[in-house]
């Protein structure tokens, strides 16, 4: 079984009017928010065994707190990932490794949401965490689907079941 893990950057600001969107920073709160979900997935044992994550500053900041956190080595920064598209992120998913059990991606919204739309079979899915979704994907937040696949590339629209979604904020 594969587990693929949706953690989207925390919370960032506007710090100056002309700042581009790619160079947006964490809060301070947002800093906080992903220690948090970082030691979540410690404590839950959801360590991924592939990081991929956007280059803009806010995901970087992100999985910056998840390595101090978690102690893990590394993460490959993607240029495409910045605001990908649901195809974009799903060839990502779809060239992994076989030997990966647990994939995780920080990155960005809409694309997250997109591509939990068509990954997830609902009615396989958790409720609760089906239901909590249709609210969108919160800063912070993290998705946890599994697929009965033996490939990444096996991984496919309506194959996913939702197990879990956690907030920073309930934590």
């Amino acid at each position: 079984m594969k587990t693929l893990l949706l953690f989207r950057h925390a919370k960032a600001g506007w710090d100056k009017p002309d700042m581009r969107d790619f160079d947006r920073t964490l809060l301070p709160e947002g800093v906080v928010a992903a220690r948090r979900m970082s030691s979540f997935i410690k404590d839950s044992g959801l360590q991924a065994d592939v990081i991929l994550c956007s280059p803009a500053s806010r995901t970087r900041e992100t999985f910056a707190a998840y390595q101090a956190v978690t102690g893990c080595a590394d993460a490959t920064f993607v240029n495409d990932m910045y605001m990908a598209s649901v195809d974009t992120l799903l060839a990502l998913v779809n060239v992994q490794a076989t030997h990966a059990m647990r994939l995780m991606i920080i990155g960005h919204n809409p694309g997250f949401e997109d591509l939990a739309d068509l990954l997830i079979d609902t009615s396989a899915s958790d409720t609760e965490a089906t239901a909590l979704l249709q609210s969108g994907l919160s800063t912070a937040g993290l998705l946890q689907i599994a697929f009965h696949a033996e490939s990444w590339n096996n991984v496919a629209a309506g194959s996913g079941c939702l197990t879990r979604y956690t907030k920073a904020k309930s934590l």
